[in-house]
């Protein structure tokens, strides 16, 4: 999400310009190398048609190319554009100050750069919608950018395919002559996330283009000022990302996009220490409210390694991993009215009050789990568990005791009993064995 940042600072009085571009790359670095220790390979920058979003993509392609060119031994660092157009009119837009189209603007600016990403020859390009605009794309954009010698694999992301389809199935003509590979925005329930993922998967299939597929790696809560605000999706820890991600791996997609790294507003998955983000301004004071998600990045690495080796990873060390809410579903805030709507259109799904742990062991142990001073033990088998726990309020800490030896203790954020504002936030942690 390139109008947020991790590693720097807004500058003050710039209207959200960061404050110099040596500060943006430092931080951009930071950014792209939690990302690859963790088996991201590259980042589908969201942007939009300002000129400080520009500023910050030139910065971040920036900084993956002075990363590679320290260590030419590694593989780059790919990014792709990915501009939002949902509303009428986006595709058409001229960038500010120019006589261009602003998607044209950008990748003339960055598609020959050498970490942008190429899929047989052409540079990839996503979308967040803005399939209502067909005539547009092509006039404006495609056409525009093919003369230019600039030739694209679109991808745009949609939450239903009827816009590019003649019966739900099979693409209309435009579709079939632009589209590269159709792909669903998640962040719903995990349940329905596949459903569309599959739908979509077939729809591709069925028109002859490969499979992307876009999964949710973390859970979902809008606290922004959008029409979605106060919408919260449970993905019930690590169970939801497990799903999203063996579902994935089993369509062999070209490649996964995983939402988001970092869209501190609904949903992110990057370990940085929460702390040090910057206020973002959404007028809910997020910023403050904003978790450590450190488990979900943790999580990632063995679905990454598995999707890219097509191996399912041994377990070679122990390795805990846990996740819950601050405070109960139904806790009523003192000075708090937000409203939040759970799992909206959706049958069956609940908000359990539950700690949820995942365990990835090399041989059978108990798991043993102090929840507000109630213990509880489990017989935990070797390989990959997920355990819920029913919370209470007070401290939580979790152990791996394999015989006599307590070979992981660990600690997370007390649950409160009482609350001054509502934080459906995950909090999360890990920990390895000795």
């Amino acid at each position: 999400m390139t109008p947020f940042y991790t590693y720097f600072s807004y500058a003050a009085g710039s209207g959200g310009d960061p404050a110099s571009d040596a500060i943006a790359v430092a931080g951009y670095k930071h950014d792209i190398q939690d990302a690859q220790a963790s088996g991201v390979d590259g980042f589908a920058l969201y942007i939009g048609n300002q000129q400080y979003l520009y500023t910050n993509t030139r910065n971040m392609f920036e900084a993956a190319k002075e990363l590679h060119n320290a260590d030419p031994s590694k593989p780059p660092f790919l990014l792709f554009l990915a501009p939002e157009n949902g509303a009428a009119g986006d595709v058409a837009q001229i960038f500010p100050g120019t006589s261009t189209n602003w998607m044209v603007y950008f990748m003339n600016a960055f598609a020959a750069h050498p970490n942008y990403y190429h899929y047989q020859g052409k540079a990839v390009l996503g979308s967040f919608l803005g399939l209502d605009q067909q005539s547009d794309w092509v006039a404006k954009v495609f056409t525009p950018l093919h003369n230019q010698g600039i030739d694209v694999f679109f991808v745009p992301s949609v939450f239903d395919a009827n816009a590019v389809t003649t019966d739900g199935t099979h693409f209309n003509a435009w579709a079939q002559a632009n589209i590269g590979s159709l792909t669903f925005w998640t962040g719903d329930v995990p349940g329905n996330d596949i459903g569309a993922t599959n739908s979509l998967a077939n729809i591709n299939r069925v028109n002859s283009k490969p499979v992307v597929v876009t999964l949710s790696g973390a859970n979902y809560w809008s606290v922004n000022n959008s029409a979605s605000a106060g919408v919260y999706f449970e993905h019930n820890g690590g169970e939801g990302p497990d799903q999203e991600w063996r579902n994935a791996i089993s369509l062999n997609p070209i490649f996964i996009i995983e939402t988001t790294w970092n869209d501190y507003t609904e949903s992110y998955t990057t370990p940085v220490d929460i702390p040090n983000v910057p206020t973002i301004g959404t007028g809910y004071k997020i910023e403050q409210l904003l978790k450590p998600h450190a488990g979900y990045n943790e999580l990632r690495k063995r679905y990454a390694q598995w999707y890219k080796t097509g191996v399912q990873p041994t377990v070679t060390k122990d390795l805990l991993i846990y996740f819950y809410r601050t405070h109960a579903k139904n806790l009523v805030a003192s000075s708090d009215t937000r409203v939040t709507t759970f799992n909206p259109d959706t049958s069956g799904e609940t908000v359990p009050d539950d700690l949820f742990v995942t365990t990835e062991l090399t041989a059978p142990a108990t798991l043993r789990v102090t929840t507000g001073g109630v213990v509880t033990t489990y017989s935990m088998p070797a390989g990959v568990t997920f355990t819920r726990i029913q919370f209470s309020a007070g401290a939580q800490t979790f152990e791996v005791i394999r015989g006599d030896v307590t070979t992981i203790s660990t600690s997370g954020e007390a649950i409160l009993s009482s609350i001054t504002e509502y934080n459906y936030e995950y909090t999360t942690g890990f920990a390895y064995a000795d």
